[in-house]
C-alpha cells in the first residue's frame, strides 16, 4: 500500500482491515494492521514500537520520518508486509491468514504540524489472490480464482482432493510444496480421510467387494480372482463372490 499526501504527512494514522469472516459476521469488525505516527509514544502509548518476533501479526507503530531531503519522499507512506516479512509471509500459515483481506481502510487521526486538514493525492493498494502456495496463477474476471495444483481444491486451495488425504493438508512454501498425498485406495473408493491415530489416510466406503483401510482386501466370503479384466483395479485381480 502506497499513500501519497498532497499535504504534510499526518501526525498519526492507522491502517485497518477486515477479512471474509469479519464481513460475513453480524459485527462490523475492523482490526489494526499497522500504526504510524511522528511520535509513537505520544500518539499510541500502548502500542509497541518494534516487531514482535514471536507473533508477526501483532501491529506496531512505525515512525513517520520526515528527515529526508527529498520533498516528494516526505509525502509518501509505504506499507508492504509481504516485503517486510517475506520468509514468514509465505511459510507461516497463521500470518498468511492474517493478511487474507477483503477490505482495507486508512484512519487519519491528526493532521501534520502546520495544517488543519488532510490532502491525499493518491492511494495505491496492491494484492494477490490467496492460494496458500498451491497455485501458480489465478484466472477469472478479477484474476482471483486459484488454479489449484498439488492435488488441492477450494476457493483458496485450502483442502486436499477427496482421495489425497494420506497426510494433513499443509500450506505450500517456497522451500516445500507440501503436495497432498494419494491415500492409495486401489481404485475402489472415491474419498478418504486422515486418521490422526493411525497417521495415514483411511479409504471410505470401499466398493467392488473390497474392505480395509486401503480397500486392499476382499470382503468375507469373497476371493481374489487373478483374471484380467477391464475394470480399474490395482489389486491384480477382482474380488469375486465364493457362491
Amino acid at each position: 500500500m502506497l499513500v501519497s499526501f498532497k499535504s504534510k504527512k499526518p501526525q498519526s494514522m492507522i491502517v485497518e482491515a477486515r477479512n471474509a469472516d469479519n464481513v460475513s459476521s453480524s459485527r462490523d469488525f475492523w482490526y489494526p494492521l499497522q500504526y504510524f505516527a511522528k511520535d509513537c509514544s505520544l500518539s499510541f502509548p500502548d502500542v509497541p514500537t518494534t516487531v514482535d518476533d514471536q507473533d508477526l501479526s501483532v501491529p506496531f507503530c512505525e515512525v513517520l520520518d520526515e528527515s529526508t531531503a527529498d520533498v516528494q519522499e516526505q509525502e509518501l507512506v509505504l506499507y508492504n508486509p509481504s516485503q517486510e516479512y517475506f520468509d514468514a509471509f509465505y511459510s507461516d500459515e497463521s500470518l498468511y491468514r492474517h493478511y487474507m483481506l477483503t477490505d482495507v481502510r486508512l484512519l487519519m487521526l491528526l493532521p501534520g504540524n502546520t495544517a488543519d486538514f488532510f490532502a491525499v493525492s493518491d492511494w495505491e493498494v496492491k494484492g494477490q489472490c490467496s492460494c496458500f502456495g498451491h497455485a501458480a496463477e489465478c484466472t477469472g474476471e478479477n484474476e482471483n480464482v486459484c488454479e489449484c495444483a498439488h492435488h488441492t481444491r477450494g476457493v483458496n486451495c485450502e483442502e486436499c482432493l477427496p482421495l489425497y488425504n494420506n497426510r494433513p493438508w499443509r500450506m505450500g512454501t517456497p522451500d516445500q510444496a507440501n503436495v497432498c498425498e494419494d491415500c492409495g485406495c486401489h481404485g475402489h473408493a472415491s474419498s478418504c480421510y486422515y486418521d490422526t491415530e493411525k497417521r495415514y489416510g483411511v479409504c471410505e466406503n470401499c466398493t467392488d467387494n473390497t474392505e480395509g483401510d486401503k480397500c486392499d482386501q476382499c470382503r468375507p466370503f469373497h476371493y481374489l480372482s487373478m483374471e484380467r479384466t477391464q475394470e480399474r483395479d490395482t489389486l491384480g485381480g477382482v474380488c469375486r463372490d465364493m457362491q
